[in-house]
């Protein structure tokens, strides 16, 4: 029975934690700049969409009036092969605190695009805004294998200018970027490698042999095609069906074609063992025949030497939100001087008029202090009356008060009707006189009459 109860508090625990968080958006809310640096050193590095470093300044903002701790909210980087960094994850920090935290997921190979997952820390709360910048460093696909994923990345951008995008939910944020083309003659043979993070490999297509004793090959991850589409950085956007044998060992790998047709380029990709920051020479032979042709050699070497890892970056500040009272009638909102290079904290400024009340009284009260209902006194006084009784020449009596401007006694106007006038006939030889009144409608006269 014990037990049966833990897991019901376990089980109840679990939901309501569930049902407390949501999933919102919007939370990225700029794409500020996307920038270029050398991470070799070398020469010939250039600023190809797949060349380190690129690092993308993002701007971000946290409302603790519609977000709360464990709320969850994403970042889908479409085109981006992985990040420049031996970080798994990166902290969005205002004023030396971390308000959420943000996992790393690249796509490398897996994926067309990589992402940001993050959670809301307990250090929102309902009363807190808070706004920053975060810079993420990383690489994106250019192709390069013949993998689906890179086949299809291997055409998002072109030389020159491009609009990178990324997306919070529905909202999207934008930047330009340049990317420089390969300056190599696409006529000739050319080889290529990159790392792959999560699979401790790299990767690339080339033909190759090293002295290098620790490198080693993934024989099992040869895979070979043909392509009639190249890119500006020399990698193809298509892969087509080949006839092909390998001949694979730890440090050296060859395949011969059969049947090219022509217009196509053979090509192959190959695994190898990632020797993190170590610098190896890698030499390339290509043995090829053309119909017709007499047999031809080309020989290259090259010296890989691995980048350096970028670290994540997050600062901001915390926004407060004052709210004064004031007598008026209007709202207005204003900002306090503000350098994002030197203060850590923006207040902004919110003037809010009073609530007032009117109560009409005769007796005077207190008013509220500043902060709460205020309250308007109109002192008005009990005023008195005097009566004044009037005839007139209308029907009925009618009751009319007049209130006083100038003094407080009012006057009741009472106006009755005037009677109407009577005529009197007499008659002498009558013993005992008798009188009788004729009255006449509202206007006429009356007649008395004595007998």
């Amino acid at each position: 029975m014990v037990m049966i109860f833990l897991i019901q508090v376990l089980l109840l625990s679990t939901w309501l934690q569930f049902v407390s968080s949501a999933e919102i958006s919007g939370t990225f809310a700029s794409f500020n700049s996307l920038k270029w640096t050398s991470s070799i050193g070398a020469t010939f590095d250039y600023a190809s969409p797949g060349s380190p470093t690129w690092t993308a300044d993002l701007g971000w903002s946290l409302d603790g009036a519609t977000a709360k701790p464990g709320d969850t909210f994403n970042l889908i980087m479409p085109c981006v092969f992985k990040f420049i960094t031996d970080q798994t994850s990166i902290d969005l920090v205002a004023d030396g605190t971390t308000y959420a935290t943000c996992e790393l997921h690249p796509g490398e190979e897996f994926t067309t695009f990589s992402s940001l997952g993050c959670t809301v820390s307990t250090a929102l709360r309902s009363d807190i805004r808070v706004i920053g910048t975060v810079r993420i460093p990383l690489s994106f696909n250019a192709g390069g294998t013949s993998t689906s994923t890179s086949l299809k990345d291997s055409t998002c951008f072109t030389p020159g200018v491009n609009t990178v995008t990324f997306k919070d939910e529905d909202k999207e944020i934008s930047t330009k970027a340049h990317f420089t083309p390969s300056s190599r003659d696409p006529s000739e043979a050319f080889e290529y490698q990159r790392i792959i993070p999560s699979m401790d490999r790299s990767s690339g297509v080339i033909t190759l042999l090293s002295g290098e004793p620790q490198f080693q090959l993934g024989c099992s991850s040869v895979v070979a095609g043909t392509t009639n589409q190249l890119n500006a950085w020399l990698f193809p956007t298509n892969k087509n069906s080949l006839s092909y044998s390998t001949n694979c060992g730890t440090r050296s790998v060859s395949v011969t074609f059969r049947d090219v047709p022509a217009g196509l380029r053979p090509f192959f990709t190959v695994n190898s063992q990632f020797l993190d920051t170590q610098k190896y020479p890698i030499y390339f032979d290509i043995d090829y025949t053309c119909v017709g042709d007499e047999p031809q050699t080309s020989t290259s070497a090259w010296s890989w030497t691995p980048y350096n890892y970028s670290q994540t970056d997050s600062n901001g500040a915390v926004v407060y939100l004052t709210t004064v009272t004031v007598t008026g009638s209007t709202t207005r909102v204003t900002t306090l001087p503000f350098d994002p290079e030197t203060d850590r904290t923006k207040t902004i400024v919110v003037f809010e008029p009073i609530t007032t009340t009117t109560i009409t009284t005769s007796y005077t009260t207190v008013t509220a202090t500043t902060g709460e209902t205020a309250t308007v006194i109109v002192d008005v006084p009990y005023h008195s009356t005097t009566a004044v009784s009037t005839c007139w020449t209308g029907e009925g009596t009618t009751t009319n008060t007049i209130i006083a401007t100038t003094d407080s006694i009012d006057t009741v106007l009472i106006e009755t009707p005037l009677p109407n006038p009577a005529t009197t006939t007499r008659y002498s030889d009558v013993t005992t006189p008798t009188t009788n009144t004729e009255t006449a409608t509202h206007g006429g006269t009356n007649t008395v009459v004595i007998v």
